[in-house]
């Protein structure tokens, strides 16, 4: 959009990323403390957080507002205003040809609808989880015993969903995006070109060594005779 305009440099990316995983940390570090083993009226064991009432009910608003109601605020205000940007933007030149303008057109409506899909896709994985720890911690605190084993199969399969949104993003890229499907389809021929390199330079290395110590044994060889000769020869002038 501004090619002259001045990007975020990498001391600024390190910072924004260590303040973002600090965030993560302490948003997690209450749960790992107060998680518990406890034993339920089958005689099986299982993680639980043991948090009073009131605070726990407290950090469930905290984790939604946090993990999911910002980062999808943020993601939906950003991405329409890049999908506006990206919507008005004309092909800059003076003599554009009805094939770029096609070729602009078909790369602008690809990337809208992958914004669209990110999305849709992390309110999709997340929002389930999210709303059944509200369930769970708010609306209904405690649940039955005879519930529980159902209760758990849905928390899993939400909690397996949501984390699999990271996953899914990456094919969404892989599909959706040229120049992304193209670097991950060269991904292979780049590592075996590397490990190709790689065994050269070690057969390399094992040669200059080979080298090295057949020069450092013949440097021997012909010093230890020199010393011989010196040696007859003494012997026969006395």
């Amino acid at each position: 959009m501004h090619p002259l305009k001045p990007r975020m440099t990498i001391f600024t990316a390190g910072i924004v990323i260590c303040v973002i995983w600090l965030i993560s940390l302490g948003v997690v570090i209450p749960s790992a403390v107060h998680t518990k083993t406890v034993s339920f009226y089958d005689g099986s064991v299982k993680c639980q957080e043991m948090i009073f009432s009131k605070v726990l009910k407290a950090y469930t608003i905290m984790v939604f507002i946090i993990e999911f109601l910002v980062p999808f605020s943020v993601m939906t205000v950003v991405y329409t205003l890049i999908a506006k940007r990206l919507w008005f933007r004309h092909v800059p030149g003076e003599h554009v040809t009805e094939e770029q303008e096609l070729a602009a057109e078909v790369s602008k409506r690809r990337t809208i609808r992958t914004l669209v899909i990110v999305v849709s896709l992390f309110a999709i994985c997340w929002a389930p989880y999210h709303i059944l720890a509200i369930v769970r911690d708010i609306l209904i605190p405690s649940i039955h015993s005879e519930h529980v084993e159902t209760f758990m199969t849905v928390y899993y399969v939400t909690e397996a969903l949501a984390m699999g949104n990271s996953l899914v993003n990456t094919f969404i890229y892989v599909i959706f995006n040229a120049n992304f499907r193209k670097y991950v389809l060269q991904l292979p021929e780049s590592f075996r070109s590397r490990s190709n390199r790689e065994v050269k330079r070690s057969w390399h290395r094992l040669a200059q060594q080979t080298v090295s110590r057949g020069s450092t044994r013949s440097s021997q060889l012909r010093t230890s005779g020199g010393r011989g000769s010196e040696r007859s020869k003494e012997t026969s002038a006395h």
